[in-house]
């Protein structure tokens, strides 16, 4: 296992992310480093390596709806190798061009989804309230039937103290 500086994984991450002319595999293959081991460093050091260099792109986390949609509709005319190339000069990857496509294309699922979430959430917090009562009223109940008890014990000890 070869041991890499700080500064040679950020430099390679750098080139990775802001050249379009190649793929990341390729800077891998000729830095002689694995792809997954590349992949890794760029998830690790991407954004700040990229904001480091005063470049004006931003982590997936920041880009706003409208953002993501105008992304969405430039790379729609955009081959599979240029889409590659675009997402590193952006700084994010294209599986997340898919998880936004998803997002946009399912909003009326999510809706539905969202309101079923709050739903059961109002259902959870009364099931809590209701249990929560039900124990105290247990506990409350077991209390009277014990002093209730005692009572008739005390009664049969010294007999009735109404008749005094």
């Amino acid at each position: 296992m070869r041991n890499y500086t700080e500064s040679f994984k950020k430099a390679l991450v750098k080139k990775a992310l802001l050249n379009s002319s190649k793929s990341a595999a390729l800077f891998a293959k000729e830095a002689g480093v694995a792809n997954s081991t590349l992949y890794g460093w760029i998830k690790r050091y991407g954004d700040a390596t990229i904001n480091n260099g005063n470049n004006s792109s931003k982590g997936s986390d920041n880009w706003t709806k409208e953002e993501r949609f105008n992304m969405l509709v430039k790379i729609s005319s955009l081959s599979e190798e240029q889409i590659g190339a675009y997402c590193r000069r952006q700084g994010i990857y294209q599986h997340q061009l898919s998880e936004w496509k998803d997002e946009f294309m399912n909003k009326k699922a999510r809706a539905t989804d969202d309101k079923r979430s709050s739903e059961l959430k109002v259902m959870k917090a009364e099931n809590k309230a209701l249990k929560k009562e039900l124990r105290r009223k247990d506990k409350a109940l077991a209390e009277t039937s014990a002093l209730l008890i005692l009572k008739k014990k005390a009664d049969l000890l010294w007999g009735d103290l109404e008749d005094d």
